[in-house]
């Protein structure tokens, strides 16, 4: 899923008359909130442009953002990439012969924070520029930056307007890159100041790609969570064609989460629970998809956040009309079938079992499906070729690439086998014209299949290893602002490697990290979310709520709190420990991470215990798994049934939910089990409060006084889960 956000191109809109805010724009350095970013200075002189050749997204851009063991299959020497990571790169160079808008915003961004010199406007485009650009555009494509992008999807325009107002007044803030979309692609832009008057009207300033050094901005209304952009006219107070939108059509994705190496995105399905992912590319967005449920999107009103659509990503270069090819991303389960109304579509699908790209023209039509939806069988790739246009097929195993270009007026089916790839094509009369089945190689291969079933093998292009090398010492490099904003630059962490490799690296949970415990604040009671250690051998950790804290071997443990301020430092021995540190009341991720109370006692509430600790704290444990938990300053924390682990030793059958007398449980369950054996508690009837006082006390361990238990009830050797051992 890291493919996941497809690249689509900026373009169109709807004609809307301007908001009241294009008639009172008030100068970028005299804004209420403002980064004090140049335009002139600090955005690119040239033009966002369509990438071709060696501009585009290559195998070392790859290797600079995943490491070369993710996308080579060779160890070291040349590389060659693996068929999967060939075809996500294929997708993403394509899109960058749309545009490369998003990486244009994001290098100018980080530049113009680190304070990088030259300046950003003094830069020509040189290899080496082209080269960033098309990573960091790459990387809307990637899980982390999707989900980052997502969540600020799902916020108001309000809310949007306000975090921009809070981030442009402070350069240690997170800062963003913003993007809008209309129903017919998207855009990336960099906002860079914000001024609104007492009614929630005013204007974002924004660096405009397309625009190089054109003052540029987005009318937004925070009062009704409108917004309204001119894309195309040089007058933006007067364009009839300027985009709007409200809520769900505008987003902010986070400088902080643009920093190399990701998981690469084309190991498996890389979806998660949500099912697949296609990437669905376009001249023009006449193509129709349908889902396995049935749920139908069209090209034309596709939307990100609308209708399954994952995304709609930012590129494309021109001023006129839309321009290269436009992608969208959109989720699919068992089976999704795609028309082509007019035009070129290419559709790329990556899953468990491998990988595909299909390019259709006008009138053809192409079905993705699994044998075994369960255990992610044979992909199967169905089309139905229309009369003059033509269909190719590229499907990748965990060795090959097997190309195969589909007759017209034909239905051809591909299935990627376990061990083989076959082929079959049927004419309009019914006629099977080409039937072959290819055993999968051991090797890295690719190969052509013709009309006729002959199979041509051809050696995989290779990147030569002094560029793979390149590559590699380039990862991390990716963005020059520290991914801790919250710090000053020189403590801020200067590797994040996830290889076990002398120097820089990240701790395994099996290595047991020491963890950095601030003297202050309950974030130091839980393992920290991140440690690792930096290029000067310093120890970092990060917590959840953000607080961080370093250690050196010849200098203090050092602690800044969630909101960057650094707290009074504090002796090495003292603070930096090997084990937890005792409970101190905090609010725990889990009741099961509680310790032991020092005295249990029954709940008024059935079928609950009441558990107290001698700091002040009290909570209870209950037999649907639910609880509570209140800490020392009378705050109490709730937990949903089955939250609580229920120890198999505790007393209790499984079935013990199902008895009758708890509320909310029926049915019986005594006649599920054996008699009792002599000198075991045994319970006749449901468990009740009149029923503890009378039952010995499990903490002075005299079980084998109770009386033998008659058949059929429940009985237990082991004290019941509401007894401390």
């Amino acid at each position: 899923m890291a493919w996941t956000l497809l690249a689509a191109s900026c373009g169109g809109g709807t004609d809307q008359g301007p908001l009241e805010a294009a008639t009172s724009v008030v100068a970028p350095e005299t804004a209420s909130d403002s980064l004090g970013f140049s335009v002139d200075d600090n955005g690119w002189t040239f033009q966002n442009y369509a990438a071709d050749g060696d501009a585009q997204f290559t195998v070392i851009d790859a290797i600079a953002l995943f490491g070369d063991a993710a996308v080579c299959v060779e160890t070291t020497g040349d590389c060659t990439p693996t068929p999967a990571a060939a075809e996500w790169i294929a997708m993403v160079a394509a899109s960058t012969a749309g545009g490369v808008c998003e990486g244009m915003t994001v290098t100018s961004a980080d530049r113009f924070l680190v304070g990088a010199d030259p300046i950003t406007g003094d830069l020509a485009l040189t290899s080496d520029v082209q080269r960033r650009l098309a990573r960091l555009f790459a990387t809307q494509f990637l899980d982390d930056v999707i989900e980052a992008t997502e969540a600020w999807r799902n916020q108001s325009i309000a809310a949007i307007v306000a975090e921009l107002q809070t981030s442009l007044a402070d350069p240690d803030h997170e800062q963003y890159t913003l993007g809008i979309y209309s129903e017919v692609g998207g855009h990336s832009v960099l906002p860079y100041a914000v001024d609104l008057n007492e009614q929630g009207k005013g204007v974002i300033h924004i660096y405009d790609p397309n625009w190089p050094g054109r003052p540029r901005y987005i009318e937004v209304d925070t009062a009704t969570n409108q917004w309204r952009f001119s894309y195309f006219s040089s007058d933006q107070a007067d364009d009839a064609d300027a985009w709007t939108g409200g809520n769900g059509s505008m987003d902010l994705t986070p400088l902080s989460v643009r920093e190399a190496p990701f998981p690469e995105p084309f190991s498996g399905a890389g979806t998660g629970t949500d099912g697949h992912l296609l990437a669905i590319s376009s001249d023009d967005r006449n193509w129709t998809l349908t889902n396995g449920d049935d749920q139908t999107i069209t090209g034309a009103t596709a939307m990100p956040g609308q209708s399954g659509v994952v995304a709609v990503t930012r590129g494309a270069a021109s001023l006129n009309e839309v321009a290269g090819q436009d992608l969208v991303l959109t989720r699919w389960d068992a089976q999704a079938e795609l028309h082509v109304e007019a035009g070129e579509v290419s559709v790329l699908v990556i899953t468990p079992t491998g990988a595909s790209t299909v390019t259709l023209e006008t009138g053809s039509a192409v079905t993705f499906g699994f044998s075994s939806v369960e255990d992610f069988g044979e992909l199967a790739v169905d089309l139905q070729v229309a009369q003059g246009t033509k269909a190719t097929v590229r499907m990748a195993s965990t060795t090959e690439r097997v190309t195969f270009e589909a007759p017209e007026q034909s239905n051809t089916k591909i299935v990627l086998k376990e061990t083989s790839t076959a082929v079959k094509v049927v004419d309009q009369n019914g006629q099977t014209t080409t039937e072959v089945e290819v055993e999968r190689s051991d090797q890295r291969t690719d190969l052509v299949i013709d009309a006729t079933g002959q199979v041509t093998y051809f050696a995989p292009e290779k990147t030569p290893e002094q560029e793979r090398s390149v590559a590699v010492e380039e990862i991390g490099n990716l963005i020059q602002r520290a991914p801790l904003p919250l710090i000053d630059q020189s403590l801020a962490p200067t590797s994040s490697l996830a290889e076990d490799t002398e120097g820089p690296s990240t701790l395994s949970p099996d290595e047991n990290p020491v963890l950095l415990v601030p003297p202050e604040g309950p974030f130091g009671t839980e393992d920290p979310e991140e440690t690792w250690f930096d290029d000067q051998g310093c120890e970092w950790a990060r917590w959840q709520d953000g607080s961080q804290g370093m250690r050196c071997e010849d200098g203090p443990t050092r602690f800044w709190d969630p909101n960057g301020e650094e707290l009074e430092p504090v002796d090495f021995d003292q603070e930096f420990i090997e084990e937890s540190p005792p409970f101190d009341d905090g609010r725990p991720a889990s009741i099961n991470d509680l310790p032991p109370p020092d005295r249990m006692e029954l709940s008024t509430n059935p079928g609950c215990m009441a558990g107290f600790w001698d700091t002040g704290a009290s909570g209870e444990a209950c037999m649907d798994g639910s609880g509570s938990y209140t800490d020392v300053n009378g705050e109490t924390f709730h937990y949903e049934p089955g939250s609580i682990d229920m120890p198999d030793s505790g007393g209790f059958p499984d079935t013990m939910l199902d008895l009758p007398g708890i509320p909310g449980r029926e049915g019986t369950g005594y006649d599920d089990f054996p008699a009792c054996p002599t000198g075991a508690i045994c319970i006749e009837e449901p468990l009740g409060p009149d029923d503890f006082p009378d039952m010995p006390n499990p903490g002075d361990r005299i079980y084998d006084e109770a009386p033998p238990c008659p058949t059929g009830a429940i009985c237990t050797d082991e004290p019941p889960i509401f007894a401390r051992p």
